[in-house]
């Protein structure tokens, strides 16, 4: 495969020694995945078939994680092989882990050395090895045991955290309940897939059947239509389907950008002239050699003949801030170096620039890190209503110092936000332990008067995911709001920054 890291080349030549079949490789949104490949006669047809099994994953430092077998029965191996020759991309159901009390003890128990390492990744995951084995005080060989075992036992992956406000879009919300008809999963799955401007969508149980979070532009008056050009989509006829929509003040955390988005959303954002100037390919020579005047004039018309060179606006991408998001969203710890030489752009100054000044700009928050597969039960969505808005503004801290709070793995929650419908929050909770979910409730509503609060069950991801991390929640605002009510105290903050820009690789 061309462009292929070294360290997952070396992995899959060595999982191709142990095989007792033929292996095929494939690449996708920046992940590898391990099929082994069957041939065999088809008599009654006269010809060959071949149909691919799906047996594990290599990570980008060359670990390779085998298919858990308890999430596949017969049937669903059969499906999986006629869905992979095809090249769909199947994501197995989560099963709820069955567990002793000591096994789910020891299994939640983190040191204080992997909590540390956890949140540093969280906070930047270019953070050199170094730096990391300074603040736990391991040597560098255990860091990077450390990592290569969260790699393995919690799908860790790295990812990019994008301030969309910047960028001109704005988050929304949206609930639907369903009638006594209910669309299918898979049929709902192929709706929400193919809507760049949904990044997270999954089925619920309690009041709502379906949440939604949407991104669209801030500037344009087309959400409505977007919207409803959704809602009509004619696979939906003959469904009763109520959607309730609002904008979504996003306060703690964020949800990953989807490639499809960058690709067909964000990619319109570029610089002087949206897509056209954008690679198809790679390595393209001349792409980023000063404009002609004559290519200024055929993208911006005869207007462009005056100002000879527009200008970039405020939530534009010049094309090599596009590509770099889009490279590190994939990968948010590939060196600098390497997306140079594969652009063409020289070795490393180009893109640590570009990250530099998009950092600047507050466009890239952070590089971070999500568990894709976290020792929960599942995750839950707590609503919260308020019923009289005095009483909740004097309990407004208790609900600051409940969002500060973290899990045995990640953050309390992994995201939270206000929504404008009912007057209230929306709060997605990773579910560790038995009854949590209704304790966390329960406390809530007897602790926090003034607002009622419910919660719904995510019982199956449609599309998207959510970030699974352990961000240090003394950079959050809910800990500065409490500081300057005199509810904490301000706590010496660490500096995840200092050495981004010289990170070396850990591979």
């Amino acid at each position: 495969m061309e462009g292929l890291p070294e360290a997952v080349s070396k992995a899959f030549d060595k999982v191709k020694q142990t095989a007792d079949a033929s292996l095929v490789l494939r690449q996708l949104n920046g992940h590898y995945y391990v099929y082994k490949s069957h041939s065999e006669w088809d008599k009654a047809n006269k010809k060959v078939i071949t149909t691919q099994e799906y047996i594990g994953r290599i990570t980008g430092r060359g670990a390779f994680i085998k298919k858990s077998e308890r999430w596949v029965g017969n049937n669903l191996k059969r499906a999986l092989q006629v869905a992979t020759a095809h090249g769909w991309q199947v994501t197995p159901p989560q099963e709820p882990h069955v567990a002793s009390h000591e096994q789910l003890r020891r299994e939640l128990d983190l040191s204080e050395a992997d909590k540390q390492i956890l949140t540093i990744l969280s906070m930047n995951a270019r953070s050199p090895v170094s730096f990391i084995a300074k603040r736990t005080g391991l040597t560098r060989s255990a860091v990077l045991t450390k990592i290569r075992h969260f790699e393995e036992k919690y799908g860790m992956r790295y990812i990019l955290e994008v301030d969309i406000r910047k960028l001109g879009f704005r988050p929304y919300m949206i609930m639907a309940k369903f009638g006594e008809k209910r669309p299918s999963a898979e049929l709902l799955r192929e709706i929400v897939t193919k809507e760049p401007r949904i990044q997270y969508a999954a089925l619920l149980k309690g009041t709502y059947d379906m949440v939604v979070y949407w991104l669209d532009d801030i500037e344009s008056l087309e959400i409505a239509d977007d919207l409803w050009n959704f809602e009509i989509n004619e696979k939906l006829k003959g469904y009763s389907i109520q959607w309730d929509v609002t904008p979504f003040g996003q306060v703690q955390s964020f949800v990953p950008l989807r490639e499809e988005f960058i690709e067909d959303i964000l990619r319109k954002k570029t610089w002087p002239s949206g897509e056209k100037f954008l690679p198809e390919k790679k390595n393209t020579e001349d792409l980023y050699k000063p404009l002609r005047a004559e290519v200024i004039v055929e993208a911006w018309g005869e207007k462009a003949r005056v100002a000879r060179k527009p200008s970039l606006k405020e939530r534009e991408l010049r094309a090599r801030e596009f590509i770099l998001i889009r490279e590190l969203n994939r990968n948010s710890t590939e060196d600098f170096k390497e997306i140079d030489e594969e652009f063409g752009w020289g070795k490393g100054n180009a893109s640590r620039y570009s990250y530099l000044e998009l950092k600047r700009r507050g466009v890239l928050v952070r590089p971070t890190i999500s568990l894709d597969s976290p020792p929960i039960k599942y995750t839950a969505i707590i609503l919260s209503r308020t019923v009289n808005a005095v009483e909740t503004n004097d309990n407004l801290y208790k609900l600051r110092l409940d969002a500060i709070e973290y899990g045995p793995i990640t953050n309390k929650y992994v995201l939270t936000g206000n929504v404008g419908w009912y007057s209230g929050g929306v709060q997605f909770i990773p579910i560790y332990r038995e009854n949590e979910l209704e304790n966390t409730t329960e406390t809530l509503n007897r602790t926090v008067s003034g607002t009622l609060f419910e919660n719904l069950i995510i019982t199956e991801t449609l599309v998207g995911t959510l970030c699974y991390r352990r961000f240090d929640n003394s950079y959050s605002r809910q800990y500065t709001a409490l500081v300057s009510l005199k509810k904490i105290k301000q706590k010496e903050l660490v500096n995840y920054e200092d050495q981004t820009p010289t990170v070396p690789k850990r591979i």
